[in-house]
């Protein structure tokens, strides 16, 4: 199976200070105080989009299990994680 374009993709980042921030495409946006909004909305426009968990590799993993469980009851079916290997170097720096 060959990959979605990346302009489809959806990505949750989650930084070590717990900020998430969503990006589709090539926008990023912050979604600390909205997240469960934004999600429920996606889910419902494209119930068939997969989203992808970013963490930094700091974060404790029951944050990442809370963003997993967000996505969950917002109802978003196919969730992935994106493992970032550590002292990868970033695209676009």
């Amino acid at each position: 199976g060959s990959l979605p374009q990346v302009e489809d993709q959806v990505v949750l980042s989650l930084t070590r200070d717990a900020k998430v921030s969503i990006t589709q495409g090539e926008v990023t946006r912050e979604l600390t105080d909205n997240l469960m909004a934004v999600l429920t909305e996606m889910a419902k426009n494209s119930p068939d989009k997969a989203v992808f968990i970013k963490a930094d590799g700091q974060v404790p993993y029951e944050e990442v299990a809370r963003l997993l469980s967000a996505c969950t009851k917002a109802g978003i079916i196919k969730v992935g994680m994106v493992t970032d290997p550590a002292g990868a170097p970033k695209k676009g720096g």
